[in-house]
């Protein structure tokens, strides 16, 4: 995690470390490691500070600049978190098959 925007997203909260930790169920030493590249969060920590600060977790992991997922975008499905794994892997099939009918050329004006 880029402890720089971890310290940037508290800062801006108006958060002193011992708060952010409070609020997650850590203390603030803890947050001081995070902000200092010395430990790194496990991912439901990560998660519970994206919510938090209301970003996603790729803001935080730095493989974004923007703060927010773009769920506009073709290449994201939201799915339930609950959703069982035989589920998923039928939906991916079922996205397998429609890429394959769509990509056939008398589908191609679709």
């Amino acid at each position: 995690m880029n402890g720089d925007k971890l310290r940037m997203l508290r800062k801006e909260s108006g958060l002193l470390q011992e708060e952010l930790g409070a609020k997650i169920g850590l203390d603030g030493s803890t947050i001081s490691k995070y902000e200092r590249g010395f430990n790194e969060p496990e991912d439901a920590i990560k998660a519970d500070i994206a919510k938090l600060f209301g970003v996603s977790v790729d803001y935080l992991l730095d493989l974004t600049d923007s703060r927010k997922p773009d769920w506009s975008s073709d290449y994201y499905v939201r799915l339930p978190a609950n959703l069982p794994e035989a589920a998923r892997d039928e939906l991916h099939t079922y996205i397998g098959f429609l890429e394959y009918k769509y990509r056939r050329p008398e589908n191609n004006d679709i």
